[in-house]
């Protein structure tokens, strides 16, 4: 079999593995070439969806208006049920989802997750999307027009911390082409989204010496406590 031919077939089998989890091409689709470069096609162009979709959803974990643009560019039609399982940790400004945070979206048995930084509820600059369980993540930058992404920088990477990406092959989406193609020389971008991703891991990790201080203020009443998984200091005194 010629490589043009086996790279479309695992491209072919990709889509179908992650389509098959009914969850938004926003978060999947740069797993999906991450996974198809990686596999020895770091030399080929591959067609990739031109048809834009979009929806705006409530975050479930959120009682105010917090509303998020889901978008995608695929053949597929948006999985309703799977969109309405988000979740984001930032912050809600004038009934939109705004600044750094985390959206969440799950499959069921798979979690994919995206942090990013969102003005009026719509992906800015840069975001890094990953599967929960999985050491390998993608960097990616977006360059917008007419309010659609328009071309996608990723650069995929694995984890060697919650903030420390080791970079491995890039590759350019182009959605008004319909084309994703390898180019190694875009990493420097990805000095940005790691900085992005730094600064959301500070943010949401309690400071050592602000855990020690709350620690010692809880010891000082002489009763129990422990630390959460969350990082949460937990108290029984009443």
């Amino acid at each position: 079999m010629n490589p043009l031919k086996r790279c479309v077939l695992k491209y072919e089998f990709y889509k179908v593995k992650y389509l098959n989890k009914g969850i938004c091409m926003k978060k999947v689709l740069p797993l999906l070439l991450g996974a198809l470069f990686l596999s020895g096609c770091a030399s080929t162009t591959v067609s990739i969806p031109t048809s834009y979709k979009s929806k705006w959803v409530q975050p479930k974990n959120k009682k105010e208006d917090c509303l998020q643009l889901m978008e995608e560019y695929s053949d597929e039609p948006l999985v309703e049920n799977k969109l309405n399982s988000l979740i984001w940790d930032g912050d809600c400004k004038d009934g939109k989802g705004v600044g750094l945070g985390k959206s969440i979206l799950s499959s069921g048995a798979v979690d994919f997750y995206e942090i990013g930084f969102l003005h009026d509820g719509v992906s800015e600059q840069f975001a890094v999307h990953g599967q929960y369980g999985m050491s390998q993540i993608v960097l990616t930058k977006i360059t917008r027009q007419n309010g659609r992404p328009q071309i996608a920088w990723h650069c995929l990477a694995e984890l060697r911390g919650p903030s420390d990406p080791s970079i491995g092959n890039c590759w350019i989406e182009n959605y008004e082409t319909g084309s994703a193609k390898p180019d190694n020389s875009i990493r420097y971008f990805t000095s940005s989204a790691i900085s992005m991703l730094k600064k959301y891991h500070r943010q949401n990790t309690p400071q050592e010496s602000q855990v020690e201080h709350e620690s010692q203020q809880v010891l000082s009443t002489g009763t129990g406590f422990f630390i959460s998984n969350d990082g949460y200091v937990l108290t029984n005194s009443h």
